[in-house]
C-alpha cells in the first residue's frame, strides 16, 4: 500500500486531523494536494513514526505490530477475524482511531468494497521495529512476485486461483497450515525435492 494513495481516499478533514498529530504549523489554510505533501514529508522520517506508534494504546499497538509482522496488508475479513475477534463495530472503531494516527488504511480498490484491504503504506512499515526480522508465512510469501504465487498455488492444487495477491497469499497460506494438506502435497514432491526439504529442516 502506498501512503499517497491511502491519503487521496480520505477526507480533507481528516487529512487535517492526521497532520495535527505530527505538525504544529496552521493547516487550515492547507488544501488537499498541501495536506497530503506534508504528511508525506512527516511520515518519511522514522522518528515521525515512532513517535506516533509511541502514543499508541497497548491494544492499538498490538494491531498495529501483528499487521506489520504479518507483511504489512491483510483482507478486512482476515484482519477482522484474527485481530478483532469477529467484533466488527468495535474493530472498526479501533481501525478509524488507527488511521487518524496516520498508520492503517483501508483500501477499498485494491480488493473490494466489502472486504478492503486493511494495510500499514510502505513508507510507515519499514520504520516499525522488528518487522524485517519476522518469519511469519504471511510476511515471507508477500515478498514474491504475484507470478510466483500463482505458480505456487497450482501446484499446490489451489483453484479457482484468487486474482488478488492479499487473497492468493490467503488460500496459500490455508493449505500450508492444514496438516493433511501440506502432508499430501510433500508426499507429491519429486524425489530430489523431498531430499532437499528434508536437508533444510535437519538443518534447522
Amino acid at each position: 500500500m502506498k501512503f499517497r494513495a491511502a491519503l487521496t481516499l480520505q477526507p480533507v478533514n481528516d487529512l487535517r486531523k492526521i497532520a495535527a498529530t505530527v505538525s504544529d504549523e496552521d493547516l487550515e489554510p492547507l488544501n488537499r494536494p498541501a495536506l497530503m505533501d506534508l504528511l508525506c514529508t512527516r511520515f518519511a522520517s522514522a522518528n515521525v513514526v515512532e513517535s506516533c506508534l509511541d502514543k499508541l494504546d497497548k491494544e492499538s499497538r498490538g494491531v498495529v505490530n501483528t499487521i506489520a509482522m504479518e507483511g504489512g496488508d491483510l483482507p478486512y475479513s482476515v484482519a477482522l477475524q484474527v485481530l478483532g475477534g469477529g467484533f466488527q463495530n468495535r474493530f472498526d472503531e479501533l481501525l478509524n482511531s488507527l488511521t487518524l494516527a496516520g498508520l492503517v488504511f483501508r483500501d477499498p480498490d485494491a480488493l473490494s468494497k466489502k472486504d478492503p484491504l486493511v494495510g500499514i503504506p510502505e513508507t510507515i512499515l519499514k520504520s516499525i521495529p522488528d518487522v524485517e526480522t519476522t518469519h511469519r508465512l504471511r510476511s515471507i510469501m508477500a515478498t514474491f512476485a504475484l507470478g510466483q504465487l500463482r505458480a505456487f498455488a497450482t501446484d499446490l492444487g489451489i483453484s479457482p486461483l484468487p486474482n488478488q495477491k492479499a487473497y492468493l497469499v490467503e488460500s496459500i497460506r490455508d493449505v500450508l497450515t492444514d496438516c493433511d494438506s501440506l502432508r499430501d502435497y510433500i508426499k507429491s514432491l519429486p524425489d530430489d525435492q523431498r531430499l532437499l526439504l528434508d536437508y533444510c529442516l535437519s538443518n534447522n
